[in-house]
This record gives structure tokens, sequence and C-alpha cells, in this order.
């Protein structure tokens, strides 16, 4: 090697590049294809390094900051240097075991910042610019050199999000501009920073005929002198397909003209039942625990009566619900149905433990084929001695929910974290509490799939005159306190309904306790690495 030659270093960042490199090449090989072009090369190459968790983009908010900025452009020099120099290192065949040989098609000798193929800079700036959170990414990239501005300003993609936390009353324009008719994501928050969120809206109001979501607060009331007023007309959103509206006692959103809307997310705001005739999905959050604000479930009903368009209904309930008395609601239309609830203690009998359970109990949904139900527990009171009846109060009734063939189960105890949360081999070596959760197994009895993360002990509880689950597919995501027993239980039960022979397989991942391998019918799935707290104990209250 010649003095003029540079050195790889080798660190951790370019040790993982050069794994995914590897990755590809292995993969190609097993596929059975002799050749990569550089195209395939390059592009496989980028896909990779986007699960590398060393090179996920900073979430800071402050976007403005020298070490924010420089980050961005640091990977990006980072991937590059990567490839210049695995090119003039990589052999020119690699042989596999069978004796043939994988040719790789020579790539240019130099890959210097400004030569790589305009593709490939619209996938590097693009994966920086959207990674953000909204932000100054575009911008910043389109400052790095010549041929990235030209790049970036031909990607009108990466100029669509605005926000008031980064962009003043120019920038919007800016922004808005270069997004070329790609659709505007609007996010508003006027709680910290109402003058912000005035410019903001100045700018991006002209262009409301191009946003395609809207996210917004309404904390202060129209009589407050901090209140936003810019959002709080007549707004015809044409493209709108997404609305987020959070603590908006005024119902401003009832004022904006929206023929295309199919999502909604609305938090402490129940909509109005006149809300929308387009929408497909709803994702309601009540995350108050002020003993002085309850929810009115009638109110929440009538909406959902009212608005037989929703076939995937979203419910995350942290507050208080006032008692429910009366006839049940049907919603025939509903197909997937999502439930997050964390139970906290505020009397010893658990009033509000029975009521939840009671509200959703009343929801009739007979065509609901799909369920997602997480269950928290965070505090211990003499009703915490009943957490089986209040996990499966949960569930809609077996009766009249006979399509319901599918369940997403999360059941976490957040009363202290236990174990590293990180590690899972250690989960089972820490536990500050030994309780164990009862499923009856006829509480859903037609499930043909079931999914479970739990850090309880799980037991399979089976009525004498009732079937087993027909279970065809089973995924225990982080369960460390499962052992075999769960599996002889689940294997006990299907045999006996003869049905052993129809079960496909269960995909086991953070489980350390389940060491067998089913007779053949266990896939075991390693430990994500973005996956760091999989029980929520740094973010409990974490929605959805």
């Amino acid at each position: 090697m010649s003095s003029s030659d540079s050195f790889l270093q080798l660190d951790t960042k370019s040790l993982e590049l050069a794994g995914a490199m590897l990755d590809i090449m292995n993969e190609r090989k097993d596929k059975g294809c002799e050749s990569i072009s550089e195209y395939e090369m390059i592009s496989s190459f980028f896909e990779k390094v986007s699960l590398i968790e060393s090179f996920e983009e900073p979430r800071e908010n402050n976007l403005l900051e020298a070490t924010t900025k420089l980050d961005t452009r640091e990977t990006a020099k980072t991937l590059v240097n990567f490839l210049s120099h695995i090119v003039k290192t990589m052999e020119q065949c690699i042989s596999p075991t069978n004796g043939a040989a994988l040719e790789h098609k020579s790539l240019r000798s130099t890959l210097a910042l400004a030569s790589l193929p305009d593709d490939i800079l619209s996938i590097i700036i693009e994966y920086a610019a959207l990674e953000y959170e909204p932000g100054f990414g575009a911008l910043d990239l389109s400052h790095v050199c010549r041929n990235f501005r030209y790049i970036a300003l031909h990607l009108p993609k990466i100029w669509t999000r605005l926000s008031n936390d980064v962009y003043g009353l120019e920038m919007t324009r800016l922004y808005a501009g270069r997004s070329k008719h790609a659709g505007l994501e609007v996010e508003m928050e006027e709680s910290a920073c109402p003058w912000e969120s005035s410019s903001m809206l100045q700018a991006a109001i002209p262009f409301c005929s191009e946003w395609v979501s809207f996210s917004y607060t309404g904390f202060h009331r129209s009589d407050d002198p901090d209140h936003v007023k810019e959002h709080r007309i007549p707004l015809k959103l044409p493209r709108l397909t997404h609305l987020e509206v959070e603590n908006d006692a005024d119902g401003v959103y009832r004022a904006y003209h929206m023929p295309n809307l199919k999502s909604a997310f609305f938090k402490d705001t129940i909509p109005s039942s006149t809300f929308s005739s387009t929408i497909s999905t709803i994702s309601i959050s009540f995350g108050s625990f002020n003993d002085t604000l309850t929810v009115d479930p009638k109110i929440l009903a009538s909406f959902l009566k009212a608005t037989p368009s929703i076939r995937d209904l979203r419910l995350s309930i942290r507050g208080s619900f006032d008692p429910l008395e009366g006839e049940d609601t049907l919603l025939p239309n509903i197909e997937k149905f999502t439930v997050d609830v964390v139970y906290v203690d505020r009397e010893a009998e658990g009033v509000d433990w029975m009521i939840v359970g009671s509200f959703l109990s009343h929801l009739v949904m007979p065509n609901v084929k799909d369920m997602d139900l997480t269950v928290r527990f965070t505090n211990t009171t003499d009703a915490f001695s009943r957490k089986d009846h209040h996990v499966l109060a949960l569930l809609p009734d077996r009766d009249t929910h006979t399509k319901l063939t599918s369940l997403n189960l999360t059941i976490i105890d957040l009363r202290g974290e236990r174990g590293n949360v990180r590690d899972p081999s250690t989960y089972e070596m820490d536990y500050m509490y030994n309780d164990t959760m009862v499923f009856y197994v006829d509480s859903a009895p037609f499930l043909t799939s079931l999914k479970l993360r739990t850090n309880f002990e799980l037991s399979l509880i089976q009525e004498d005159d009732r079937p087993f689950i027909p279970l065809r597919r089973l995924e225990l995501d982080y369960c460390p306190r499962l052992s075999d027993n769960f599996l002889e239980e689940l294997a006990e039960g299907l045999k006996r309904d003869g049905n052993w022979e129809k079960f496909e397989e269960a995909i086991v991942r953070g489980c350390p306790g389940i060491k067998s391998d089913l007779r053949g019918k266990i896939r075991f799935v390693p430990v994500s690495r973005k996956e760091t707290d999989p029980f929520g104990f740094e973010q409990p209250d974490l929605w959805m």
C-alpha cells in the first residue's frame, strides 16, 4: 500500500458498516446470485444502515444547536468515507462453500461525496432529513455542498414538515414553497410557545390547501390573552387525511372543511357527534388523573354510534370514567379494536377499575376481528388481588364477538422496575413481586392468533366443559417469567380438542425461561437492539 493510501479506522461504526456490507453479500450468495450491481449494492447498504442503532438521527427538539447540525453532515460523511475505503479493499470475488464464485461488479475507484450517483445521494438526504421530528434537517443538508443542494431542492418530500418548534415566518414560507405540492405536515403547540405558533401559522395557512396532516393543542380558551387565533377560522383542508387535537374545549376543528379525512387522534377531548363522515380510524386518549375531571361515557358512546365509518377504534384510558347505565352501543362496522389501560388505585376497592370494564362491555362490535389490549398496573391495593378479573373484563363478550380471532395482549406490572430491561437474560433474577396472572382461554374462545408480552408469570386455565382456543399461531414477545410449563399447557389443550396438528408455529423472543422447541414448532428470534424498554418503565404513560 502506498504512502498516499489512507486507512479505515476500526471503530464501532466502521465495524457495524462492514458487517452490514458482509450481510448483503451473504444474502445475495444464499439466493444463488452470482453478481451484484453498483446500484443494488449501495441501495441495499443504506437500507441496512437505517437499522443500525449508532446511526440513528438525534432526537433532540432543538435542532438549531451546532452539534445537532454537525451530526447529520458527519453521518453522511462517515457513510461515504466507509464506502470509499471498502471499494479500495474489497476483493474481486467471494468464494462460497459450494465452490461457485460471487462476482462483484466493479465500483468506481473514488466515491467522493460529490461523485455519488444522484439516486444514492437522494437516499442519504431523505433518510437524514425524515428521521428528525420536524426540524432544520432539509435546510442543513442542502448546505453541505453544491451537489447536496441540487438534490435537496429536487426532493419535495423533505420540505413538507412544518412545526412551531423551529420554524418562524420566513422559514415556514421557504419550506412550504419548496415542498412543491407534496403535502404539508403541520404541527402547532400553543401551551409553551404561543408567539412561535402564531408566526408559523401565519405563513402556513396560505398553503392550507396543501396540508395532509394537522396537529394542534388548545390549552388556552378563546378568551385567554395567550391563545393562538390564526387557526381558529373556517379552514378549507381538501387534502387533509389526518388530524390531531389535544385539550380543545372550544372545538376549533368543527369549523374545518375536511372532506377526505381518514384518521384522527383526540387527547382529553371527545369529538363532536357530527365530526366526520369519512373517518375510518379514530384514536382517543384520556390522560387526566385529576379526580374532578372525569370522562362522560354517554358522550363518547354517542360519538361512536354517530360515526359508522369507523373501522379501527383505539382507546387509551388513564383517567376516571363516570358510571354508565343504559343500553349497549352497537358498532357493527368496527373491525379492529385497540385498548390501552393504566389501572391506578385511588380507592382501596378499585371502583374506577370496574367502571372501565363496565363501559367497554357496553360496546358491541360483532364484526371485530383483531384486538390489541394493553393493561398496566401501577400501585397495589385490595383491588390488585382481582387483577385477572379486571383484565378479562376488558375483552369483548364471547357470545356476541364470534369473529374475534386475533389478540395482541400486553399485561405489565409497573409497580417497580425489575431486572435489567435492556438485557432479557436478567429479567428473572431480580423481581420485587411474585404474582401470577391467570388467563381463562374461554374468554376469547375463537382465537387462532395470539401475541403475548408480559412481565407476569402467566397460566392458562381451561374449563372442563369448554373447548380450548383453536390456536394456529403464537408469538411470545418479551415474556421473561414464562417457562416451558406455559407451552405444555398450550400443547395439552390443543391436543385434547384435536387441534395440535393444525398449530403452525410459536415465535419466541426475549423469553429466557423458554427452552423447549415444542416438537419442532418453535422459532426463536433474537432480541431487537432497538427495543430498549419493552415494558415501558421509562415511559409508563406512553400512548400506543
